[in-house]
């Protein structure tokens, strides 16, 4: 093509210039090459920060739990002996079946209350997630200091565990201790059993919601220990688990989370205006543990905004449920629920100061690396596609547990690795046994070998389902047990019956539960 001569050389660039935009523009209209445009048309335009960083907040976590329980028995294995809790006295099965009860309790409620603003979206991913990885009974009382504190040998009790081992090689991150408490023991201004609601031990120290002496063993990683008493429910544990977590948050920024997030305590008697409360007190509280006032309070909860007060709306029980319905349906529990769904968490685009922040349950899921590295409720700018962690294979495995005290009655209980939680359980087996749920127990009526298998879902888009035997035990309704003391006794009894109760020492001391008789002889028997 010829250009006219009185064309200058400039003009000639802006015409070359000219026909490179219209052919970049067409270029783009009739290109398939859409992964070239998304990323032209991003730097020309990049998403606000809010979008941006929705992937720093996209975390969840897979914690372990080490559960042990100590149950103190009468000498013939029937009851909780109440002469050591102080309180409790009751069936022994009673009591075992409540500490199952509660913990299974637990671990539903706890992802769901890690469920960003769960309460309007019951789909919503946790942010926690909860799986035993061993569970270890003791039919005695719990070991305690000699210092006459009555407080229990945490170090004894974890060293005895090798709780390093599960900590660093089974990520066991949480351990729940079932046990009592008491009112004052006779003679002392202290309780039969001086717990502590929960206790911590890492690299960072012991940042708990008790006195922290800092006296259980230090692994590689952070773990905590709850004592939960089992003469209460799973609103009591929860809380104590909830009082743990403003302990490690407010070590974090104390002032972002207690008063900017919980804010006062009793906003309706201060007549101000409530923020998200804390584990013991709702926004529209009058006082301590008011969970189920349904005098409605005005709170920027729902829609809560760390830089200044929020929308304001009406806060009340009827946010969570009023009624008290049962253990596992309460107004207590449902508010600690509710409560927890309000924390920013998980692909939360809440910011502070300019800044996005991070997803708060970081801090319980991965301690140690907050602590050690962005010691922050913040974030930094992170890719918006982190490379997903592979999920870890299902494996199953399951146990008979037979019942000392009652031989007939056997308690059926999975363990679980890997998938993704919640799981789902299905348990068949001989005589009839069915269940759902991770622990089933039978008394069987019929004699003979019996078996059970289980059968276990997670909750992956495509689910893995393993199923496996549990092996047999025999049921035997016709023997009587014997055995041979290694120790002496006098044998001036005052009776065959002392030699009865002797017997009975003995055999509680072995742990060999239910009734036993001397094999004595005298003169008329």
């Amino acid at each position: 093509m010829r250009l006219p001569k009185n064309i200058s050389q400039a003009g000639i660039a802006h015409l070359m210039l000219l026909v490179a935009v219209v052919g970049l523009v067409v270029f783009l209209l009739i290109s398939n090459t859409f992964d070239f445009k998304d990323k032209l048309f991003g730097s020309l335009f990049p998403k606000p920060s809010s979008q941006a960083m929705t992937g720093a907040t996209d975390t969840s976590y897979n914690l372990g739990i080490l559960v042990l329980k100590y149950f103190p028995l009468t000498p013939d294995g029937q009851k909780i002996d109440i002469n050591t809790t102080g309180d409790v006295g009751d069936l022994y099965s009673t009591v075992r079946q409540r500490t199952i009860d509660v913990t299974n309790n637990l671990i539903s409620d706890l992802p769901k209350a890690s469920s960003y603003l769960g309460y309007s979206n019951p789909a919503t991913p946790p942010s926690l997630n909860y799986q035993v990885v061993d569970t270890k009974e003791y039919t005695q009382p719990v070991p305690i200091l000699t210092d006459d504190t009555r407080r229990p040998n945490y170090n004894q009790i974890m060293t005895n565990q090798n709780i390093c081992n599960y900590v660093d090689n089974q990520n066991v991150r949480e351990v729940w201790l079932w046990a009592y408490q008491g009112g004052n023991y006779p003679g002392t201004s202290t309780s039969y059993l001086k717990i502590s609601e929960s206790k911590m031990s890492g690299p960072f120290g012991d940042i708990s919601n008790s006195n922290r002496y800092n006296d259980m063993p230090i692994c590689k990683n952070t773990y905590r220990v709850y004592t939960f008493n089992y003469s209460r429910g799973t609103s009591e544990a929860m809380e104590s688990w909830g009082h743990q977590i403003e302990a490690e948050i407010s070590a974090i920024d104390s002032n972002l989370f207690r008063n900017l997030w919980q804010g006062s305590n009793y906003p309706q008697t201060l007549n101000t205006d409530g923020r998200c409360g804390s584990a013991h007190n709702p926004p529209n509280a009058r006082s301590e543990y008011n969970r189920n006032n349904s005098t409605p309070q005005k709170s920027d909860c729902l829609n809560w905004n760390p830089d200044s007060l929020g929308v304001l709306s009406d806060i009340s029980c009827s946010n969570w449920g009023c009624a008290d319905i049962n253990d596992a349906n309460n107004a207590s529990l449902n508010y600690q629920i509710w409560n927890w769904q309000n924390l920013p968490g998980r692909n939360n685009t809440k910011t502070y100061q300019g800044k996005q922040l991070r997803n708060w349950w970081d801090v319980h899921g991965d301690f140690d690396t907050v602590m050690a590295s962005n010691k922050s409720l913040t974030v930094f700018l992170q890719s918006p596609n982190p490379t997903p962690t592979p999920v870890p294979q299902l494996t199953v495995s399951c146990i008979p547990l037979q019942n000392l005290a009652n031989p007939n009655t056997v308690s059926w209980e999975a363990t679980v690795y890997g998938g993704v939680m919640p799981y789902q359980y299905n348990w068949t087996g001989t005589d009839g046994l069915i269940g759902t749920t991770q622990t089933v127990s039978k008394t069987y009526t019929g004699g003979g070998y019996k078996t059970a298998s289980a059968t276990v879902k997670d909750n992956e888009v495509v689910p893995q389902t393993k199923t496996v035997s549990c092996g047999e035990v025999f049921i035997n309704y016709s023997y009587k047990r014997v055995f041979i003391s290694s120790d002496t006794t006098n044998g001036n009894f005052a009776g065959i019956s002392s030699g009865d109760v002797v017997c009975g020492y003995l055999a509680q001391n072995a742990k060999l539960g239910g009734q036993w008789m001397a094999w004595l002889s005298d003169s008329k028997t």
